[in-house]
């Protein structure tokens, strides 16, 4: 296999073919697959995908990609959320206790956690701003 000098360039479709494959490889990553099912997705072997990983912008780009599906599934399901409601709420008033007690236990858990999510999320914007606050203080004095 041909390997590059340095200076030279690769024709624009090889670098076509190049931009496509990497593509191919974020869009397998970012959706889950493994480095295997993503070689094979993008038609290369798995050591390029290790290889591509191991660039830090690549990996960055993934990892952004993968961010953004996690948006769109996230949107979907803040979509689908109050019937999801709706239905753990007729569930409370189910004939059988049994079906009761489970859909007022979902009810709770998730409560709770997303009361201990969003206290998180506080504590660690807040934790941002005084770090940004202390950075910006630290610069001013230099």
């Amino acid at each position: 296999m041909h390997r590059e000098a340095p200076g030279e360039s690769q024709p624009p479709e090889a670098d076509d073919r190049r931009k496509s494959r990497d593509q191919l490889i974020v869009e397998s990553l970012a959706s889950g697959m493994s480095y295997a099912q993503a070689a094979e997705a993008a038609s290369c072997s798995r050591r390029t995908v290790a290889r591509r990983m191991a660039d830090p912008g690549f990996a960055r780009w993934v990892s952004e990609r993968r961010g953004e599906r996690v948006n769109e599934i996230t949107g979907a399901l803040t979509d689908v959320a109050a019937e999801a409601v709706a239905v753990v709420r007729r569930c409370l008033d189910a004939e059988r206790e049994a079906d009761q007690l489970r859909a007022a236990n979902i009810a709770l858990t998730l409560l709770l956690r997303l009361r201990h999510e969003t206290e998180l999320e506080a504590r660690v914007a807040e934790l941002e701003r005084q770090t940004d606050v202390a950075n910006g203080a630290e610069k001013s004095l230099r």
